[in-house]
């Protein structure tokens, strides 16, 4: 959309609302006294921050600690939504904190998706934010703990650490560098270029990525790889398949044409950039993030852990080896958490408490 709409405004969330069903083709599957009610409440339990001037499909860019954080229209819908419900649960002004810290705001969002999941679960009757536990002198502050006709649950909320966010976009950075270089140099539209990165990324990287390539270019398609500090390279036909399989981490830049096409389709990708390490990034801080969460619960009680933003196939063997660690036992199980979808792992002497309070666990 072309204007600007200030939430913080009623006229301008009544003239946002106009648009309704579809705005920016997104479809809001509530009323319209609905979207403007969580519009509103947004606006109000965050403070009316200058940044939530909606326009061009976004809101404005804002500071989010290590950088810009940029929220759709129905991030805010959602969370004015979750925010209006979890309102009248104790300790909600502790939870409102994080969002006036910058770097706890994405973080802060997350606990707001486990708090409002765990708020309309049948089984659950209560929930406190930031309950206080004194065990052995030692002050204990889980995100929120939850009643249930099966006892008491506290729950702490975790997302993958700094540096396996960083790994992510030093990905996408460097594609971006290799995206930019092959336009420069002409790329040959008849080619395509596949990259692994296979060392840190230390040294002078875009002189890296002009030495490929040029060199690329001069050699034109071969077999061999032609590697350069950190890269691994290799020069195809666009026509032949991938040298390089698909990795659970890597970026694909596809070539804009008018014939129908489908991802991770060799015929029309220039660029494929691949990093098959970055699983052990995430499975190390992960784990970080695990052992983080353990040192906020407290011992005496039932505990759970979610966590976000992490691949089940990273977070299943995590989380299931700290079963087997007697520090753990207090632990019932880890929610890994997703939009659509929540997957409780835990151990089987405590599968019906878990599926009695959370539904079918794994």
């Amino acid at each position: 959309m072309d204007r600007s709409f200030d939430i913080r405004v009623k006229a301008d969330r009544e003239a946002l609302a106009d648009h309704l069903p579809f705005i920016d083709h997104t479809e809001f599957k509530v009323s319209r006294s609905e979207f403007l009610c969580a519009l509103e409440d947004a606006a109000d339990f965050l403070k009316k921050p200058v940044w939530l001037v909606y326009e061009y499909g976004s809101f404005r860019p804002f500071n989010a600690g290590q950088g810009n954080l940029v929220l759709g229209l129905i991030d805010i819908v959602l969370l004015g939504m979750q925010l209006s419900r979890l309102s009248g649960f104790r300790g909600f002004e502790m939870l409102m904190s994080g969002f006036f810290n910058p770097p706890q705001f994405e973080d802060t969002v997350f606990e707001v998706k486990v708090a409002h999941f765990c708020s309309i679960l049948p089984a659950i009757t209560d929930l406190q934010f930031s309950p206080e536990y004194v065990i052995r002198g030692h002050t204990k502050r889980p995100e929120f703990e939850v009643v249930t006709e099966r006892g008491r649950i506290c729950v702490e909320c975790k997302r993958p650490h700094l540096f396996a966010q960083k790994a992510m976009r030093s990905l996408h950075g460097t594609a971006s560098l290799f995206k930019t270089g092959m336009t420069e140099c002409q790329w040959p539209s008849d080619l395509r270029l596949e990259v692994e990165i296979i060392g840190a990324l230390r040294g002078n990287v875009s002189e890296f990525v002009g030495i490929i390539l040029r060199e690329a270019i001069k050699r034109g398609p071969h077999f061999d790889p032609l590697v350069v500090g950190p890269f691994s390279s290799y020069v195809v036909r666009r026509t032949g398949p991938f040298r390089l399989p698909s990795a659970p981490w890597h970026t694909d830049t596809m070539v804009v044409g008018n014939v129908a096409t489908r991802l991770f389709n060799p015929e029309f990708t220039s660029l494929r950039v691949a990093n098959y390490s970055l699983d052990s990034k995430f499975e190390k801080s992960t784990g970080l993030r695990v052992s983080e969460a353990l040192k906020q619960l407290p011992e005496s009680e039932k505990c759970m852990i979610f966590m976000g933003g992490v691949p089940l196939r990273i977070a299943d063997p995590v989380c299931r080896k700290r079963f087997g660690d007697p520090a753990y036992d207090h632990i019932l199980g880890f929610g890994i958490f997703r939009d659509e979808e929540t997957t409780i792992i835990s151990r089987e002497t405590d599968q019906s408490l878990i599926n009695a309070v959370f539904g079918r666990g794994v």
